[in-house]
C-alpha cells in the first residue's frame, strides 16, 4: 500500500506499507496404523496449527518426523513448506 501526502512548498512524502503475503503449506501423512489430523493446512506467517495424532487398537504413536526429521512427540515450528508424518508402532 502506498500513501503520500503534498505539503506547501513542494514538499512530499510517501509512506509504503509492506505485507507479507506468504502462505506455507502443511502435509500429512502417516507410516502405520492411525489417524492424523490437522487444524489448519494453510498457513501465514505467525500463525499456529495444531496436529493431531490418534493410534488405531493395538498400535501406539511413536513420534513425528518434518521432512525426515525425528521431532519426537512434540510440533516444532518452521518457517516454510513442510511435509509432516506421524508414525506408530504395533503389535502392542
Amino acid at each position: 500500500m502506498l500513501s503520500q501526502m503534498e505539503f506547501p512548498g513542494g514538499t512530499s512524502v510517501q509512506a509504503i506499507t509492506l505485507v507479507d503475503a506468504r502462505t506455507y503449506n502443511l502435509n500429512l501423512s502417516q507410516e502405520g496404523q492411525g489417524t492424523v489430523s490437522v487444524s489448519k493446512s494453510q498457513l501465514k506467517p505467525g500463525e499456529n496449527a495444531t496436529l493431531t495424532a490418534q493410534a488405531a487398537q493395538g498400535w501406539s504413536f511413536d513420534h513425528w518426523e518434518e521432512n525426515g526429521q525425528n521431532l519426537g512427540y512434540y510440533k516444532s515450528s518452521y518457517g516454510n513448506d513442510g511435509n509432516s508424518r506421524s508414525l506408530y508402532q504395533g503389535g502392542l
